[in-house]
């Protein structure tokens, strides 16, 4: 593993009834990914957060095509995840800053293009179930879905994952323990298992 961190921002943006989560078309990779941008705050802190934020907000404007007014992101929660470089055929230690992200009037047909750019909305079993998807992104649909800094699935009425605010404090406790992509291998935070946390 290499041991510099990589140091990128990951927006993960939910529709209006919080069922899915949208992915942009990466013409590298020849898949779906979820929007990220190269960290450009490297610094901890709040004063850092809320640049880094700001810089997500207009980032995800000009992408979007939406004014900035319009996205309403919160940071939340920065994880260091290792990931495996198919690529390069090595395990990379990563950086991220996960964004939360809601969108006012986005589109919301399962795939969509705006300015050449190909769009799709995916349900978190479907990632978890795409095989492209955990070949090369496993940890981060792991912190993703962890489900997704901060927000962690749940199976509604129906059986389909829904995504739900998870308490800081109880992923604070579990990641004393395990790694994000632990986490979610295990199935403790992505729907279904119990989420308590071992008592402290």
């Amino acid at each position: 593993m290499t041991d510099q961190a990589h140091p990128f921002d990951l927006m993960i943006i939910q529709n209006s009834d919080k069922s899915r989560v949208l992915t942009i078309f990466d013409s590298r990779w020849g898949m779906f990914l979820f929007p990220y941008r190269k960290m450009t705050v490297i610094d901890q802190g709040p004063e850092a957060d809320q640049k880094e934020l700001s810089y997500v907000t207009g980032c995800l404007a000009e992408l979007l095509r939406t004014p900035a007014h319009s996205i309403h992101a919160e940071m939340s929660l920065r994880a260091l995840t290792e990931k495996y470089s198919v690529s390069d055929k090595v395990s990379r230690l990563y950086d991220h800053r996960f964004f939360k992200v809601s969108v006012d009037n986005l589109n919301e047909e399962e795939q969509f293009e705006l300015a050449g750019t190909k769009f799709k909305w995916w349900r978190i079993s479907d990632l978890e179930a795409d095989s492209d998807t955990i070949a090369h992104n496993s940890e981060i649909v792991a912190a993703d879905d962890v489900v997704v800094a901060g927000i962690a699935a749940d199976k509604d009425g129906n059986g389909s994952s829904v995504l739900r605010r998870l308490d800081e404090k109880e992923l604070r406790v579990w990641l004393e323990d395990y790694s994000l992509g632990d986490l979610w291998r295990k199935n403790i935070l992505g729907g279904g298992l119990s989420r308590m946390p071992p008592e402290a």
